[in-house]
């Protein structure tokens, strides 16, 4: 049977009363032989615990256009992420907990990469177009088009998929990851300093990607071996879970 992926839904409304996700994701793990399961969000610790048991990876999705609002914006001065979306912040850490703790497999991306570093210690730049000599990280247009490049750390899992020093990644984010604790490890980082990935020492698989690997497989099929590793990790778990 099929390894289940719980992937993390979103708010689609300013009341927030309406969740959804984008079928890249499903997609994505459909195309490396893995089951998505879309996770409401909830608030319930033992709601969550039943999620992480019924799982047997968990992809932490991005957040919606409606992470921060259009007054912040014109600020300029943005959010964190739990400011943003408490209850979404809240029911992601509790997950993150949870799976942490059966060393599941986690794949975050773009906000899911800051989830998961923030929850290890990482620092959050809160604007990256308040630092000097910025790259252009939020695409307006053909986000399903890489834009700029990172540098690839080859003793990662990142650098096992790719075998460059260099990739051209896309990006639609406005703030990322500066700074990491020991316990993570630089798989990936742009030109003007921003971390693009990260990966946990200390787990079997927990790996955060800053830019939007599934808008990018049907174009460069390369980006569909993160999600065939994830999906790969996650077997060898359910696996493991059987034999207990």
């Amino acid at each position: 049977m099929k390894p289940i992926i719980g992937i993390t839904s979103y708010n689609l409304n300013k009341t927030k009363d309406i969740i959804g996700l984008s079928e890249d994701y499903l997609i994505a793990i459909e195309k490396s032989n893995g089951l998505p399961l879309v996770l409401p969000i909830n608030l319930n610790r033992n709601i969550i615990k039943e999620f992480v048991s019924l799982v047997d990876g968990l992809l932490l999705s991005g957040g919606s256009k409606f992470s921060i609002n259009k007054k912040d914006l014109l600020s300029g001065k943005l959010p964190n992420l739990e400011k943003q979306d408490p209850i979404r912040y809240n029911f992601e850490e509790e997950l993150i907990k949870f799976a942490l703790k059966k060393n599941m497999p986690l794949l975050g991306i773009c906000r899911g990469n800051q989830m998961i570093g923030e929850f290890f210690g990482a620092k959050l730049f809160l604007n990256l177009y308040k630092r000097k000599n910025h790259l252009e990280h939020f695409q307006w247009k053909k986000r399903f088009q890489p834009v700029h490049y990172v540098s690839i750390n080859p003793n990662t899992i990142i650098g096992d998929i790719f075998k460059k020093n260099r990739v051209k990644v896309n990006s639609t984010h406005r703030q990322g990851l500066i700074k990491v604790p020991s316990s993570l490890k630089i798989a990936a980082i742009s030109d003007d300093g921003v971390i693009e990935a990260i990966e946990s020492r200390n787990h079997n698989f927990v790996l955060g990607i800053q830019f939007h690997a599934e808008r990018l497989i049907a174009e460069y099929p390369i980006f569909q071996k993160i999600f065939d590793k994830f999906v790969e990790a996650s077997i060898k778990y359910k696996k493991s879970k059987t034999r207990e």
